[in-house]
């Protein structure tokens, strides 16, 4: 009962805070979680709002009703091949780990590893076919082996597709050839 009282309050606040009435030099302002591309000082991502006391649903039109296909991208992905050569490094405890990246659609970046280094950036442009990443910063420790995680680090920019099939993601360049292998680990 006592886990339940916190979900009643959270309903009632919610519930209350949309019946309210708007006072003279109030406004009212309904925020749609969807990002859309727009242009401001620069091509970036806006929210959808409409400002009016009452939503009419006829306001917010839904042109297509479809799954994201971007979303697919949205989690944790291991190295298996890097320009057509396997990745076999070490265990956990090994200091060369296979590079991983992690992708997050909904702030357009990537996080993750080359295998020796941490690394981060932003995706630049992003649809059902296309993924561009932009330029990325990381960590620079030198380790032992530092071939893979250059190599990596080179080719992640040359990336301007990509395709998923059965867990698996392909980065590959401008002419469709692969360029990286990835395996779903989350």
């Amino acid at each position: 009962m006592k886990q339940f009282l916190p979900v009643v309050l959270g309903l009632v606040l919610a519930a209350s805070a949309c019946t309210s009435q708007a006072g003279p030099d109030e406004h009212v302002y309904w925020v749609n979680s969807l990002k859309v591309p727009c242009v401001g000082v620069a091509p970036t991502h806006c929210l959808l709002v409409y400002k009016g006391e009452i939503l009419d649903p006829a306001e917010w039109k839904i042109l297509q009703k479809k799954q994201d296909k971007r979303l697919v991208l949205n989690d944790i992905w291991v190295l298996e091949k890097l320009k057509g050569k396997t990745i076999n490094r070490g265990s956990d405890n090994d200091q060369l780990k296979r590079p991983q990246l992690e992708i997050h659609v909904g702030e357009m970046k990537y996080t993750g590893t080359d295998g020796c280094n941490n690394i981060f950036g932003g995706i630049i442009e992003l649809n059902e076919k296309t993924l561009r990443f932009g330029m990325g910063a990381g960590t620079r420790t030198m380790c032992q082996d530092m071939e893979v995680p250059d190599e990596f680090n080179r080719t992640l920019p040359e990336v301007s597709s990509y395709e998923v099939k059965d867990l698996k993601l392909h980065l590959l360049d401008a002419d469709g050839n692969e360029l990286m292998q990835f395996q779903k680990i989350d």
